[in-house]
Formats: structure tokens, sequence, C-alpha cells
């Protein structure tokens, strides 16, 4: 993070697009650490208190996350309904066969399906 000297009346100028960087970067590595303890393999190194393997993958969440975003920067709103369509994520229009990859739950692909 950027740290900014105060202006004259004392507040900070805050940073809204670094924020939301910041904030998509910790989200993204959260979510994929979190989905490694979904991987069987990974239990013994998570129980060590050691880092499974990389690479991790990218989740649905993040998906979900980074659609949220483009949204707000885009158009400043979010409309609930276009968030599954690829013009919002940037998504290849298979939406389904990527969300599978990405290990999402059987709710979420019959949502998007």
């Amino acid at each position: 993070m950027t740290n900014h000297p105060a202006t004259s009346t004392g507040l900070v100028p805050f940073n809204h697009r670094a924020a939301a960087r910041d904030s998509l970067r910790g989200l993204a590595v959260g979510d994929a650490f979190g989905a490694q303890f979904f991987v069987p393999d990974n239990l013994p190194a998570l129980r060590e208190h050691r880092l499974p393997p990389t690479p991790w993958p990218w989740t649905d969440d993040t998906e979900m996350a980074c659609s949220v975003f483009t949204a707000l920067r885009n158009r400043g709103t979010v409309n609930q309904w276009e968030l599954r369509g690829p013009e919002v994520s940037g998504q290849r229009p298979n939406r389904i066969s990527v969300q599978r990859k990405r290990g999402s739950s059987g709710t979420t692909q019959q949502v998007l399906a």
C-alpha cells in the first residue's frame, strides 16, 4: 500500500482503485488457498502447517469478485442478472466447462446453466 501525506484538511486521500486491486488480490489468494483444503493430497502438508504445492486454481468466487469489480468500474453499479454473462466477466462463452475446471459447486453450475 502507498502512504500518502495528509492534506490541508487532515484527511489522507484514498485511492479506490488501489484498494480494489489489493482487495481482489487478497481474495484471490485467500480463496485459492482455502480451496486447497478440499484437495485430499494436500491435507498432510496443511496439517503440518506447510503450504501445498502450487499452482492454486482460480476459483468461482474470485471470478465473481472480478465480475463485480468490472461492473462497478464500467458502470458504477451492479446488475445481478448481468453477472453471469461474459460481457461483464470477460469470460469465454462456454462458462460451465470453465467453471467445472475451477471447482465450482454443483449448485453454481446449475445456476449458470
